[in-house]
Parts: structure tokens; sequence; C-alpha cells
């Protein structure tokens, strides 16, 4: 969407092109509230063969999957700011395709993915997030926002605040470059359709032009800066409910004495935000003027942006092609980098804007998973969650490894270091190797035993601090070196340990800090 805007926004700035009204067009942009459309999104680097080369085959094989994604999404259907829906799939590099559907509305996101045993589900009310943060029900309540303001209201004073904004933002825009508009018929959604057909492009240099030019129209607008301040205080003071809604308190009805009048709110807004352009104006001339190379190098005539766009009579969008792209012409030559260069293509087609949409309502069923819970699972138990025969299963396991758990720590470690005994035997720290495994620790204070219990192979170890004898799933082993008390951490032999679990270890030298780390890993 950003790469979409910028694209309106070059080729805005005056009035009329080829009998265009290309900033009518962009403001009716930001006012769509409704449509139907399919879209896509193609990302891809353009690797480095000889840095390739240089690494493993499975490495490789990873960056080419992840420098090729594409994300296509059909019947988009917009029915309003909370409610939508859509069908979609994920594509990594030429093998791996994910397909999806979701739907949301003001009270929960549903996803179904291809592959997974259930539907994932995010609570979009932000009760859930703050049940995780420890939070009574009466702080949840306290700090929800409530608001009376129905969605055609918030609607109507977000068309208000656009169209204020607009006569500062996007008539300052500077004149369009590289631009030609010609009338066409294109199939919108399958139907033929009069259309005016927009091309415009930009290198990197013209963009940094375009950039500066436009922050110095802003700068140099001090009265279009005040009115659409001033504007807005106006709509936001007319309409008190809406602090409500984005939980802030109404602060031109705060009943203290000394409250700022909405003209001392609106020059002090102002101000402020002149102070800011300002900055960023200073900002862009000292890039211009800087000796740094590295980011120049970047905003030459290699960096192009690319855009077709297709506008009907009512001066609506209703097809876009975007393209940009950043292939230079040599590559550093100090430093073997992985890709060479990049290309982002974007494409939409929209009909029936702003009509009579109808999305699909999300069903949160009983077995479904809640992608706030996600952050506490370990890589093997969010593996369960598909179906071993799935495409996401495979890329989850096999490619990106989700179930490999890795312990490390460094000899010189400030706190639980591992510690190296007589006869080289390394000692860890149990709670620590345990907790990254996703292991539970417990402790009887009667018996002065420690339970560990690793769901991940049902493996339960006990032991006890001053003795060798481990019990591992009810069998005696003797690890020769008892278990030890350092600094209130249960130590344990960390080779004997990491068998019990299935882990392997090894010890790395480090010559560049001059330090060793431990590893204890696994993959389930």
């Amino acid at each position: 969407m950003l790469l979409l805007a910028l694209t309106l926004l070059i080729v805005a700035g005056c009035q009329s092109v080829g009998g265009l009204d290309l900033n009518k067009t962009l403001k009716n942009v930001l006012k769509v509230t409704s449509s139907e459309s399919k879209q896509s999104v193609e990302f891809q680097l353009h690797m480095n063969d000889e840095f390739l080369e240089e690494n493993d085959e499975e490495y490789t094989e990873l960056i080419k999957l992840l420098s090729h994604v594409t994300v296509q999404l059909d019947n988009v259907k917009l029915q309003d700011a909370s409610h939508v829906s859509m069908e979609g799939s994920l594509k990594l590099g030429k093998e791996i395709e994910i397909g999806f559907d979701l739907q949301a509305n003001d009270k929960a996101l549903v996803i179904d993915v291809d592959g997974a045993k259930a539907p994932f589900t995010f609570d979009l009310t932000g009760e859930k997030l703050l049940e995780m943060s420890g939070l009574t029900p009466e702080e949840i309540e306290e700090a929800t926002p409530t608001s009376t303001l129905s969605n055609e209201s918030m609607t109507k004073i977000g068309k208000e605040i656009i169209d204020i904004v607009g006569e500062y933002g996007i008539n300052n825009l500077p004149n369009p470059t590289n631009i030609k508009v010609s009338p066409v018929n294109e199939p919108i959604n399958g139907i033929n359709t009069s259309l005016m057909h927009v091309q415009a492009s930009l290198n990197g240099t013209e963009l940094l032009s375009w950039v500066k030019s436009y922050v110095d129209a802003l700068v140099n607008d001090r009265a279009g800066l005040d009115a659409m301040v001033s504007g807005i205080i106006k709509v936001l003071a007319a309409n008190p409910d809406i602090w409500a809604s984005i939980g802030e308190v109404d602060p031109f009805n705060t009943g203290e004495l000394d409250a700022m009048t909405q003209d001392e709110f609106a020059k002090e807004s102002s101000n402020a935000i002149a102070e800011m352009l300002v900055m960023l104006q200073e900002e862009i001339e000292s890039f211009d003027k800087s000796e740094d190379e590295s980011m120049k190098e970047v905003f030459t005539k290699d960096l192009v942006l690319k855009t077709d766009f297709y506008v009907d009579s009512n001066l609506d969008i209703r097809k876009q092609q975007v393209e940009l792209s950043f292939k230079p012409e040599a590559t550093t030559e100090d430093e073997l980098l992985p890709f060479i260069g990049f290309t982002l293509k974007a494409t939409s087609e929209q009909w029936n804007i702003n009509g009579a949409v109808k999305a699909d309502a999300p069903v949160v069923t009983d077995d479904h998973v809640a992608v706030e819970d996600l952050i506490s699972l370990q890589g093997y138990q969010t593996l369960k969650l598909f179906d071993e025969k799935s495409a996401i299963y495979d890329l989850l396991k096999n490619k990106l490894h989700i179930a490999k758990q890795s312990y490390m720590a460094f000899s010189d470690d400030y706190y639980n270091a591992p510690i190296i005994m007589p006869g080289y035997v390394t000692m860890v720290a149990a709670r620590d190797v345990a907790d990254v495994f996703g292991a539970t620790t417990t402790y009887d204070p009667a018996t002065k035993k420690v339970t560990i219990y690793d769901e991940a192979t049902d493996t339960t170890i006990i032991i006890q601090s001053g003795s060798s004898t481990a019990v591992i799933n009810g069998k005696k082993v003797d690890w020769k070196l008892p278990v030890m008390n350092f600094d209130g951490s249960l130590y344990v032999p960390a080779r004997k340990f990491a068998e019990a679990l299935g882990a392997d270890i090894k010890w790395e030298t480090l010559e560049e800090i001059e330090a060793k780390i431990l590893t204890i890993e696994r993959e389930l």
C-alpha cells in the first residue's frame, strides 16, 4: 500500500494532465470505504551466484526460497473499515504455495491456512492481549476505549479530515515528471471499461529531487498548514465522542480553568508540525552535502519506480501496475553481498467502489487457535497444529527448522556460565537448559529432589543435589559426577543431561572475541 501511495504522489501535483485531474484522483483514493478487488505483491531479490557458491547447499536453497515471495489476494471484499474478507495464497520460490482464507470484523480476525488442523484467530478488541499482560477484568474494562460513534459517523469524520488534509498535503505536491495520459479500454473484473491510462516513472535521483521539492513546498506554505490544523481541530471539537473512541481525554472539555482554547491548541500544534518540517528540510539538505556515499549509491538512476494505473470517469482508480527495482551496474568490490538488486511488483484491480459490499463474516470455532497463544509455544508444539503432509509443515520443519532447539552459553557469561570440572567434564545449570527446551522444573521440599519433565520426548528426569544418580523414566543412571549447587543454581553434567534429553553437545572457540561457547542442541 505504501508503494502504491508513493506512485500516486509522484504523478499528482497539478490540476490536470491530459484532461485528467490527478489531485482529485488522489483524494478519491483516500476516500474509498468499500470495494471488491484482487491484488498481488511480488518481491524478488536478485541473488549473487558467487555468494551462493560459497555457502552450503541447505542454506543456499533456503535463501533462494525466501528471495522470491509472492502474495496473491483474490475475491477481496472490503465492506468498511472493520469488515473485510479475502482468499489468497503465499508463494515462496517455485516450490511452495500455501493457500488461506481470511475474514475480519471489529471483534476478531479468522484465517484458515491450508494444512492447518484448525483456524487461527486474533482478538481485534485487544482484550486478549490485555489479559495476557496480567490485568484484572476491571482494569481491562478501564483500559478498553468505548465510543458511541457509529461506523457511518467515523467514516464521515474521516472524509472531512481527508478533504482538509488534501488541501495542504496534496495540493502542494510538485508537478509531475515523465508522465503520459491516454484513453484506453481495459477489462475490469471481466467487463470492458473505458479508462484513462496514466504512465509515470522516476529514478532514484529524480525521487530525491522530488522529495526535496515537496518538503520545500510544505515549509513555504505556512498559511496552508495553519488552515489545515485549524480545520482538523474544528472537526474534532465538533465531534467530542471521537476522543473516547481512541481512548483519549477530550482536550477541549477537561473542565480546567486554564485549559487551552481551540485557537491556542491549533497554534501550538501548527508550530510543532512546522518545526518538524524544517528539521526534515535540513536533514535532506545535509544528505545532499554529506560525504557518506552509502545511501547515495542507492538513490541513483539504477533505482527505478514505474507505474501504470487506470482511472474511470468518476476519477476512481480501477487498476494499477507498479514496479520498484534496483539493479546497480556493479557490485561492491570490498564485500561479497548475497544479492545484487531487487524487484518489487504490485498489481491491483478493483470494482464496486464505495458500493454495497458484504464481506464474509468471521466464525470463531470451538477448536480455534488464538494467535496470541502461539507466542508461548515451542517450535515442535507449533508443528502439531499442521498436517504432516502439508506444504506449510514441510516449510516449517524441514526448511525453517522451527523444531530445532539450542541452548548456548559463553564460558565467561556473568550469570550461570558453564563450569569445566577436573577431568574436563562440563557442568551446566539444569533449569536454564530445561527452560530453553520447553521442559518444566519442579522442586519437592520434602524429598529435596528436582523433577524435570520434557514434554517433547515424554522424558522425566529426577535429580538431587549431591547425588550422582539420576532417575530417568524410572530407571537409575550413574552420572559419575554429582549434581552440584552453585550460587543457588543446580548444575548437572552437561553431556549426560543432554543425552537424557536427546540432544547433542559441543564446544566451539570464537577466536575473534577470545571466548568459548557451549551449544546443546536437538531437532525434534
